[in-house]
């Protein structure tokens, strides 16, 4: 039987892919900072960059994320994008 991470070892782990997300952000927008709840289109995003960032999430994380999926969130900030991992 598996214990549970402990509380510390998840919210270091959620801080990791929240940098790296927003370093992803970051270069693809341009933008110097990208908090929680910023939405990638307000910010600049357009569908060209969506489709990169897709590719880039699946390059640093290991996992494929359809584009559509988006569309169960709502608005794609940094927040949702996290989730859908």
């Amino acid at each position: 039987m598996l214990s549970p991470s402990p509380p510390s070892q998840v919210k270091a782990a959620e801080d990791d892919t929240a940098s790296q997300l927003s370093r992803i952000w970051q270069e693809l927008l341009g933008v110097e900072i990208v908090s929680h709840g910023q939405n990638f289109f307000d910010l600049g995003g357009d569908s060209s960059l969506a489709v990169r960032m897709f590719s880039e999430i699946e390059k640093v994380f290991g996992i494929y994320c359809e584009a559509l999926s988006w569309g169960d969130y709502g608005h794609p900030s940094r927040g949702t994008v996290s989730d859908l991992q």
